[in-house]
């Protein structure tokens, strides 16, 4: 029991008929309490000896690594790489990790002050500040500091999806 959320869990080494070995099943069953609603998370393994806690410890991996995948496709183009080469695939898709990563740290930062940032949020914001940043080297003379945080505040939200305003910088 943890507040409202009755969690049982059930394991079982069961037999499937398109399967020709046991299967080690494990069955995670919550309740809420309150309005009984119920759901469950059937886990399997070819394992036999393993216990219900590390399954379920792998499969929480599986899925982090799934997430983080779907990321690299979504928001880095990991699909959008068009390598041949062992070198280049192996390049593009540690970039791509890289990035979800990179993106991770940085909602952890700004989370705290603008909880609705997304990926693509940060990712307007970095292109505004280099876009103002290359139009600023083109310019005869440099703003005043003051007036230069007010350029890039204003134009870095201007592709967010979200509205309110980055409190950083990516230079």
């Amino acid at each position: 029991m943890e507040g409202y959320i009755q969690t049982c869990i059930y394991q079982a080494q069961l037999l499937h008929k398109e399967f020709p070995q046991l299967l080690h099943v494990v069955i995670i069953a919550t309740t809420n309490l309150h309005p009984q609603a119920r759901a469950h998370v059937v886990l399997c393994s070819s394992d036999l000896a393993l216990a219900y806690a590390p399954l379920v410890d792998y499969y929480g991996l599986r899925f982090q690594i799934e997430f983080n995948f779907r990321d690299a496709k979504q928001y880095w183009g990991v699909e959008d790489f068009m390598h041949i080469t062992p070198t280049g695939v192996t390049n593009a898709a540690n970039l791509s990790l890289f990035m979800v990563n990179v993106a991770y740290r940085l909602q952890a930062d700004v989370h705290p002050h603008d909880p609705a940032c997304s990926v693509l949020d940060l990712q307007a914001d970095c292109r505004g500040y280099k876009y103002v940043e290359e139009t600023i080297q083109m310019l005869p003379e440099k703003p005043e500091p003051v007036l230069l945080r007010q350029i890039l505040n204003k134009v870095a939200g201007l592709g967010r999806i979200h509205a309110s305003q980055p409190a950083f910088s990516f230079s």
